[in-house]
């Protein structure tokens, strides 16, 4: 069951279907005249709903670009797609309409929504799963499950066990070991050549091609 700390504002002229979705889930919800978006929460959370063919015919006649700009300027905004190009088109052939949408122009939109304006943009099936997974967001939300995930570092490890071990001698990455190895064939090939020959591998600068060859004089040849 999801269950909300505030109501969801949702705008007046929203479809009476919208409204009745979420009182199957038992989701509160305020009727507001909305300025920006179709369902608020919280003062953060925007919803922009559009059907497909709405989504089109704005996108056409130039409505969408001011809607967008609008949206952008909410801390979080959500431009909601619904219903599948597929079913339009058929839609479109059982009243014999000749009009055949452009897909990859709509395509092309959605990417300038999500890269230019920074909207994040939901493409659902139905009103149904629409308003589940508003809900949810504004579940999540709530519990303020917001931050990135931690990256989960894994320790690089190589094959050839000579590599760990003149890493650790070393005090160079492991990775950076594992290539010179690989470039070089062997401990005593990496030690015999030069500074200038260590640097062209990738991730030996200076500092590290002079760490291997003052190794080798300090601790191998006296």
């Amino acid at each position: 069951m999801i269950e909300l700390q505030q109501p969801l504002l949702v705008d007046s002229r929203e479809p009476e279907l919208i409204f009745k979705l979420f009182e199957e889930l038992k989701i509160p919800t305020k009727l507001e005249t909305l300025t920006v978006g179709d369902v608020q929460y919280k003062e953060t959370l925007i919803f922009e709903r559009k059907e497909i063919s709405d989504f089109y015919g704005s996108m056409l006649s130039g409505r969408l670009s001011e809607q967008l700009l609008a949206l952008a300027s909410v801390p979080m905004p959500f431009l909601v797609i619904v219903g599948s190009m597929k079913q339009w088109k058929e839609k479109l052939a059982l009243h014999d309409i000749k009009f055949q949408p452009n897909e990859e122009l709509c395509y092309g939109q959605i990417s300038s929504t999500i890269l230019r304006y920074g909207i994040q943009v939901l493409w659902l099936p139905d009103d149904e799963t629409y308003c589940t997974i508003v809900a949810k967001i504004c579940q999540k939300f709530d519990e303020e499950k917001m931050a990135k995930p931690n990256r989960i570092r894994v320790q690089y490890q190589s094959r050839d066990k000579r590599v760990d071990r003149l890493a650790v001698l070393l005090g160079i990455p492991v990775p950076v070991m594992d290539r010179l190895m690989k470039r070089f064939r062997s401990p005593r090939m990496i030690f015999a050549v030069s500074t200038a020959e260590l640097m062209k591998t990738e991730g030996v600068g200076e500092v590290t091609a002079k760490k291997i060859r003052a190794f080798w004089d300090t601790e191998i040849s006296s």
